[in-house]
């Protein structure tokens, strides 16, 4: 912790505020940032950190709208190209 206020000057990287800081992992960890890597750790104020989060929360809604989309296009386009295979009650014989 006293690295990272040294390395960061003891001000929000984004605005340079002394006030309210916080610790803020670079790469989210529920995206797969590592969680006590020194280098995915910054430090922001709390209004920059919940901004950033804001962005990230709303980038994220958006990819995944983009993958339902795709996937209901897939579907629709070719249902059985992409369902998982079922043999016949034939190929039982």
């Amino acid at each position: 912790m006293k690295r990272l206020i040294r390395r960061d000057g003891a001000a929000c990287k984004a605005c340079g505020s002394k006030n309210d800081l916080t610790i803020d992992h670079i790469d989210p960890t529920s995206f797969g940032g590592a969680i006590l890597d020194p280098e995915n750790m910054q430090l922001l104020c709390k209004w920059c950190n919940s901004e950033k989060s804001r962005e990230e929360e709303s980038r994220h809604k958006i990819i995944t709208s983009m993958n339902l989309r795709f996937m209901e296009e897939r579907e629709r386009v070719a249902p059985a190209r992409f369902a998982p295979h079922r043999p016949s009650a034939s190929a039982w014989g």
